[in-house]
């Protein structure tokens, strides 16, 4: 049993890219937002965010979601932001199923986001649930969501 939790760790990140994909570093200067990255479903999890929002180039890994399962970063405000989560499902017998979403919105300055990912292990049966959560209520964001291209290198386009 020890050795398959440790292949699937070595899968995930083959597979999700946190291993290899430099830290994401917060705004220095401007406004600011912050976003909530959650993971509530899925063996391994992970986040992406990307430098240029609309090929989704520059991946940068604002930290795992495995034994974290929730992350908060300062994010830039006023322009698009791409962000994607996923992970690896087991999905019954020696399947594992890899899912990720890629989403791209304008978060405003002084906002508190949250990205709430679940996956039941299934391929493609993975969602995102982004909303504004600066007010007491917090509402649905007006997102769009992407079409992941792999191959998921640094800085090849990763969506379009």
């Amino acid at each position: 049993m020890k050795y398959w939790k440790s292949s699937g760790l070595v899968l995930a990140c083959f597979f999700i890219g946190g291993c290899a994909t430099p830290p994401y570093v917060s705004p220095a200067d401007g406004a600011r937002a912050e976003l909530k990255l959650v993971a509530s479903g899925g063996v391994f999890a992970g986040a992406t965010i990307y430098e240029e929002s609309e090929s989704c180039r520059g991946m940068r890994s604002p930290g795992e979601l495995i034994k974290v399962r929730e992350r908060i970063v300062p994010i830039p405000a006023g322009k698009p932001l791409s962000f994607s989560m996923e992970s690896i499902g087991y999905e019954g017998g020696l399947t594992w199923a890899q899912c990720r979403i890629v989403l791209t919105f304008t978060p405003l300055a002084s906002h508190s986001y949250a990205a709430v990912y679940k996956h039941d292990g299934a391929p493609n049966q993975c969602t995102i649930q982004l909303t504004d959560t600066t007010a007491f209520a917090p509402s649905p964001i007006d997102s769009r969501k992407r079409i992941f291209t792999p191959p998921a290198t640094r800085n090849s386009p990763s969506c379009k």
